[in-house]
Formats: C-alpha cells, sequence, structure tokens
C-alpha cells in the first residue's frame, strides 16, 4: 500500500495553493484507507470550513477524537466549526479540551478569549488573555482588552500597565489611547488622560465618548468652560446620548446656568424609556438631584444603572452563619457576637464621618463586632485617626480590584454590610455586587434608591419615607425611630468670628445658605430674592461653591431687582471653621429638591435657625425630619409659599428668632437628634430586625 504520507504533502500543497477541489478528493481517498488519521481529518475539516460547511467538519473531528482523543488539533478543529455554525458554549468546551492538550495553541486561546469576552466570562477572559501574552508579549490588541477588564474589575495598576504597553506595542491605534485614558482618569491620573483622550482624536477616533469623557477630565482638572464644549460637542456628534447630556446638565447646575439646563431636562427624562445601552445610561446621583423629577424616575434610574453596571458580575454567595436576631448565635456550641461591617471611600475628615464617628464608638461592643472597610485615601487627617481607634477592625481596601475586596470582606465572616457611598463620588458598588455578606444595607451616603438586588434594606425614617411610599424604593424599608441621620455629639462647638471677619454687614439681617450650587433652584433663588426685596438691608449668604455659580446667581439676582452685592460669597473652609461662622447668619434658608443634610445638622448644632420646605422624595425630606426630631417642626414648611412667608415672619421677628436660638440650644441636650447614645441602639435594633428577617 502506497505510503499516507506522500499523498497528504501532496492534498496538503494542493490546499494551501487554493487547489480545494483537488485537495479533497485526495484527503478522502487518504480516509477512505484509513477512516481515523488525525492530519487527513483535521484538514478536510479545515477544508470544509473554508467552503462553508461547519457539519461536516464537526463529524470528522468527532470521528477522528473518538480513536485520538489526545490529538490537540482535532478539538481545535470542532471547536472552530461550533463556533461557525454560533454554538458558543459546545465552542467554548472544544477550546478547553484542545488547550488542555496543547496549551500553547494560540489562534485557539485568541479565539477562546474572543468567546469569553462577548459572553462577559470576564475572570476566564483574563486567564486567557495572561496566557496569550506569556507567549506574544507585544499583541496590543490582547494588552488592551486585558486593561479594560482589569479597569472594569477595579485593579487600576494592572489595567494601566496592559493599556500603557499595548500603546506603546501600537501607538497609532486610537482605540488604545481611549483605553489608556479611561483607565487614567479612573486612577485619578487627570493629566495623562486628557493626553491620551486628546491623542485618540487626533488619531481620528472623533466619537461622542471621547467628547463626554474629555470633558469629566477637563471638569475635574477645573477647566470647567472647556468641559461644556466638550460635551456640548458630544451631543452634536450623538444628541441621544443620554449619558453626556445627563453630565452637561449636572454641570450647568453646578454653575446656575438655569436657562440652558431647562432643555436639557425633559429630555432626560424621556431617555429613562430608552432601550437600555450604555450611550443611555444616566447617573443615579445626577438625576436624584435634577429638578422636576420624581422618585419614581429615580428608582427607574438606579434600576437601568444597577442592571447595566452589576448584572454581569456572578457573585460568590457564602451564607454566613448569622447570630440570632437576640445576639445568640443558632448553635449555642459556636456562640459570637453579631459582625458589622461599614464599607465606605469616606473615612476621614468627611461629612459622612462627621455624622457617624460616635456611633462607631458607641456601637454595644458585648454584642456587636464592628470593622471598617475602606477604599478612600489614607489622609492622615484627624478624623482619620478617630476612626481607626473606633473599630474593632479597620481594613483597607483601596488597592484591591472589587472581587478581592469582596473576599476580604467575606473572609471577616460579616453578617451585615452597611454601605455608607451608594451612588455618589468614588462609590464602588461592585464590591456588593459580588455579595460579600448575607445582608446588605443602603444608609446615610445616597439619599434615594440603589435599585440594585445586591442591596437588602434602606435605612430611613417615617417622615423622609412616609408609610405606604416603600414601593418607591428597591430595598426594603426599615425606619428609624425620630430622625435615620445620626450626630456627633463630641463635634466642635468653636466661638464665633465677627461679622466683619465674614464680609458681613454688623446690623442687616443675614440670610444663608451653605448647599452646594446644584441644589439651588430658580424657583428657590426668586424667592430668596424676593425675601431679600421685603427686607431692606438684608443678605444672603452663599457657599462658593465655583466662581461661575456666583456670578450667574448675582446676574440672576439683578434680574429680580436686587443688587449683586447683596449677595456675600462664603469661601470653602476647614470644618471647624465653617462650623464658626454659621452662628454669623440669622437665618438657614434650605433648598429643593435636594434638602441640606449633613449641613442642616451643623446649623442645628451651632444654633442657627433652618427653614425648609419638605416635598417629595427622600432628599427632598431630610431637613424636615432633623427639625421634627430636634424638636422644631414648626420651621417645616409643606409649600413654597408657606416656606416664603415663614422665613419672612422670622426675619422680620428678631425676637421669634431669639426664641428659636433658645429652643436649638436645649434641644442640643434633650432633644433625640442628638442623643447618640440612644441612636446608635435604635440602629443596632434595625441591625436585629434584619438578621430576624433571614
Amino acid at each position: 500500500m502506497m505510503p499516507i504520507s506522500d499523498p497528504l504533502q501532496r492534498a496538503l500543497h494542493h490546499h494551501q495553493n487554493g487547489q480545494l477541489a483537488t485537495a479533497e478528493a485526495i484527503y478522502r481517498q487518504i480516509l477512505a484507507a484509513a477512516p481515523h488519521h488525525p492530519d487527513a481529518n483535521y484538514l478536510l475539516g479545515r477544508l470544509a470550513l473554508q467552503c462553508g460547511q461547519p457539519a461536516q467538519a464537526v463529524q470528522l473531528a468527532q470521528r477522528a477524537m473518538a480513536s485520538n482523543p489526545l490529538h490537540p488539533l482535532l478539538p481545535w478543529l470542532l471547536a472552530d466549526a461550533e463556533q461557525q455554525q454560533g454554538h458558543t458554549d459546545a465552542a467554548i468546551t472544544a477550546y478547553r479540551q484542545a488547550l488542555a492538550l496543547k496549551p500553547d495553541l494560540l489562534d485557539a486561546l485568541l479565539d477562546l478569549g474572543n468567546l469569553l469576552h462577548s459572553g462577559r466570562q470576564d475572570v476566564e477572559t483574563m486567564s486567557v488573555y495572561r496566557q496569550i501574552l506569556a507567549l506574544q508579549p507585544q499583541l496590543a490588541a490582547v494588552q488592551n482588552n486585558l486593561g479594560s477588564l482589569y479597569k472594569e474589575h477595579g485593579d487600576l495598576p494592572a489595567a494601566l500597565a496592559c493599556c500603557r504597553l499595548a500603546v506603546q506595542h501600537e501607538p497609532t491605534e486610537a482605540v488604545f489611547h481611549f483605553n489608556l485614558a479611561n483607565s487614567c482618569w479612573e486612577a485619578g491620573l487627570l493629566q495623562e488622560a486628557e493626553t491620551a483622550y486628546r491623542q485618540a482624536l487626533q488619531l481620528g477616533l472623533n466619537q461622542a465618548v471621547i467628547w463626554y469623557s474629555l470633558g469629566g477630565v477637563q471638569q475635574q482638572l477645573g477647566q470647567a468652560e472647556e468641559a461644556l464644549n466638550c460635551l456640548r460637542q458630544a451631543l452634536q456628534l450623538d444628541s441621544g446620548y443620554a449619558t453626556a447630556r445627563m453630565a452637561l446638565a449636572h454641570l450647568l447646575q453646578q454653575r446656575c446656568q438655569w436657562d440652558e439646563l431647562a432643555a436639557h431636562i425633559p429630555l432626560l427624562r424621556q431617555a429613562l424609556s430608552a432601550p437600555l445601552e450604555e450611550r443611555t445610561l444616566i447617573s443615579p446621583f445626577s438625576l436624584l438631584v435634577l429638578p422636576d423629577t420624581t422618585p419614581a424616575e429615580h428608582k427607574r434610574c438606579a434600576e437601568r444603572w444597577a442592571h447595566s453596571r452589576y448584572a454581569a458580575i456572578q457573585p460568590n454567595i457564602i451564607k454566613t452563619a448569622a447570630p440570632a436576631a437576640n445576639g445568640q448565635h443558632p448553635d449555642q456550641q459556636s456562640s459570637r457576637k453579631i459582625r458589622i461591617g461599614y464599607l465606605s471611600a469616606d473615612f476621614h475628615d468627611h461629612a459622612t464621618a462627621q455624622l457617624m464617628a460616635e456611633i462607631f464608638e458607641l456601637h454595644d461592643r458585648s454584642r456587636f463586632e464592628v470593622s471598617a472597610f475602606s477604599y478612600g485615601p489614607e489622609t492622615g487627617d484627624t478624623m482619620r485617626a478617630r476612626l481607626r481607634l473606633a473599630f474593632d477592625h479597620f481594613v483597607d481596601l483601596q488597592a484591591d480590584a472589587h472581587a478581592a475586596a469582596a473576599e476580604k470582606i467575606r473572609a471577616h465572616g460579616i453578617d451585615i454590610l452597611i454601605d455608607l457611598k451608594g451612588y455618589t463620588e468614588h462609590s464602588r458598588s461592585a464590591i456588593l455586587a459580588h455579595r460579600p455578606a448575607p445582608i446588605q444595607v443602603n444608609y446615610l451616603g445616597y439619599p434615594g434608591t440603589m435599585g440594585a438586588p445586591f442591596i437588602d434594606y434602606l435605612l430611613a425614617d417615617d417622615f423622609i419615607i412616609p408609610v405606604g411610599q416603600d414601593a418607591l424604593y428597591s430595598e426594603q424599608v426599615i425606619r428609624l425611630p425620630g430622625c435615620y441621620q445620626p450626630n456627633d455629639r463630641q463635634r466642635l462647638r468653636p466661638p464665633a468670628p465677627t461679622r466683619a471677619a465674614c464680609g458681613l454687614p454688623d446690623e442687616a439681617v443675614v440670610f444663608c445658605c451653605f448647599n452646594h450650587s446644584y441644589k439651588i433652584t430658580p424657583e428657590i433663588f426668586a424667592i430668596w430674592c424676593s425675601l431679600l426685596q421685603a427686607v431692606p438691608g438684608s443678605v444672603l449668604w452663599l457657599l462658593q461653591s465655583n466662581d461661575a455659580a456666583m456670578t450667574n446667581l448675582r446676574q440672576a439676582a439683578s434680574g429680580h431687582g436686587i443688587a449683586a452685592e447683596r449677595l456675600i460669597a462664603a469661601p470653602k473652609l476647614a470644618h471647624a471653621d465653617h462650623l464658626a461662622r454659621l452662628q454669623c447668619a440669622d437665618l438657614f434658608l434650605d433648598t429643593l429638591p435636594v434638602n441640606a443634610h449633613t449641613t442642616a445638622s451643623d446649623a442645628l448644632w451651632m444654633g442657627l435657625p433652618v427653614v425648609t420646605c419638605a416635598q417629595q422624595g427622600f432628599a427632598a425630606r431630610v431637613a424636615g425630619s432633623l427639625l421634627h426630631t430636634s424638636g422644631l417642626p414648626d420651621l417645616v414648611a409643606d409649600t413654597l409659599d408657606g416656606y416664603r412667608d415663614l422665613a419672612l415672619q422670622l426675619a422680620q421677628h428678631p425676637q421669634q428668632r431669639s426664641a428659636l436660638r433658645d429652643r436649638i440650644a436645649a434641644a442640643r441636650s434633650n432633644a433625640p437628634l442628638f442623643d447618640s447614645l440612644h441612636f446608635t441602639r435604635k440602629l443596632e435594633d434595625a441591625y436585629l430586625q434584619m438578621l430576624a428577617k433571614q
């Protein structure tokens, strides 16, 4: 019998030269003599794939594999054939089989990596990409893809390393510069991010997403005008780009550019009904603070965000053997304390810490073991030092990827994990999506629902979420008695500076608002101007969030017939200095649709009356809750007209303001709002209630 190797070489020669019919005839002659010949089956299968006959290739591969189970090219052929037929799972299985036999099959690794990536099997995808790069480190596309995955999973050092190598290997590929810029932005390397975004544009990637991202970097760099131009350019390229529109609207809010803002609001509300994709996603926090939006819209926005960002994460759920609600472990042989964990980036001199510090210290250590899981910066400030002492364990997650951070939390056997960030700046909700604790809670940092299936409870109170409104929140609502917001009795009460030192007139009525400028709306500002008109000589003292906002507010005041100099800017100060100056004001005027939260607590702590209006939604009712729990419900109006009338009444009657200050001073000693020990016990009762529901 003629040796098979000779015709096989002839067939391969014809195959490589495009003479497919001749090659096929010879392959079949070989298989007629040796039906299970692995190489002939493999090559005929490859020819079948070239001719668009994947089913035939599957038959050839499977027939040969039965007699040649250790031949790596046959499962590779099978994988390619299954992939061509759209049988993704079967293809992935076959690629794994081939690579188990021959781990250095580069093309098989590349195909497997692409399939896994498209199916969002990220952990295995990253492993495959690392295998590829061990064989071919210069493959820039793989470096780029791996870098993007590292970024999504929160491993920024690895992401930066991969993306920089991709750009180094292929410096003319615009997409690689774009992905490098994304990782730099996430890591806070703003100058490098700006350079990379601009390089992507210069290389021809003139896309809306580049302009949107560049706008975000410019804003963080303090180049607000440039940021506005970038965001407008993004919308010129793609008018349906809701993500960019929301970013532009929020920046306009911060600058109090209300005329331009008004046109975007209805379009953003419409976007909540658009098909869910990356370009139609809206930041939940930005929508939450947008005027003319509703709690139902806030919930829909949060649900869309959570599904898009976190649905692909496969949590490693390990149910902790949680203690019973009475603090006793169900298994009396292994009785232990209830393990509470607080997750935040703000364990330093930050509003959240200023409210919570004493609560951490007062937790009942006979029943609870309390841990901090911190992914924020090591600031070295006094509050950071205090908080390190306040917890039984202080765990730094800053350098950990999301999954690794979740594993650290899980290793501590946490029963209840309280997220103090929600969807605010620098949050890492992906850690919670990995479900590191059996009970997970949204509390304090975010005044609304997270719309996420991995958040079980939301802590509020009866005033903030009235009975009957639970359906507006995706979490189970647990209401604390009194106000949901804690307060720190150790907060300083520094002496007041002179009014002159603050740039204020000595004798005039001083209205103030130290809320961020994005909380000020045209309707609220018009009321403030009417108060200035009604109270001769009075002034409005406003936090100088940014220069543009102050300029625009003064122009708006002029339109209401108020001299610009009656608006006085208050620069940002250290917290103690800010507390001290609050005593120089007569009335704190609150905002809508987002109230003062910590800012209102600060004002009350320093004896400054706060006038608010409670309307729809969590964020619009916090100040009202604070005032009710302080024994000051008469400072809470139900309508804007009532709000204006109340503020005017107090402005015109100094003796009423004086009496209010006496009531506020008494509240520091006897009101539930400032009873930190009582609050802590009620908070612990809420945690026990959660355990009882399990």
